[in-house]
């Protein structure tokens, strides 16, 4: 088999509904997208924006109840680990990103 030098590309593809889905093509020799320790199992995805690097994009849910189990700790002191330690933490402009799968339905509403 052929090496056309893609080695260091990653392929993503996410179903964008029931019959499509959408492919990318990632250079992650180039990009280098940043990881948080030990939440690896926590990554939903890459999030792309124009003129920016590819970053992980990490499950805020997922990253607080692992944060709740492996350190025994309630929720609220949990937030304050992940606010404090993981979103408060500016690596460059690799940094991941969170999801917030659940959003306020008044944050998403505008009127003009």
């Amino acid at each position: 088999m052929q090496n056309f030098g893609m080695e260091n590309f990653q392929f993503s593809v996410q179903k964008t509904n029931n019959k499509q889905l959408k492919f990318g093509l990632i250079n992650m020799e180039e990009h280098k997208p940043l990881k948080v320790d030990g939440f690896d199992d926590c990554i939903v995805g890459l999030v792309e924006r124009f003129g920016m690097d590819p970053v992980f994009c990490y499950d805020k849910q997922k990253i607080v109840a692992k944060i709740m189990t492996e350190e025994g700790i309630h929720f609220e002191q949990a937030i304050e680990h992940f606010e404090y330690n993981i979103v408060g933490s500016w690596v460059g402009k690799g940094t991941p990103c969170f999801l917030t799968r659940e959003v306020d339905c008044c944050l998403v509403h505008h009127e003009d």
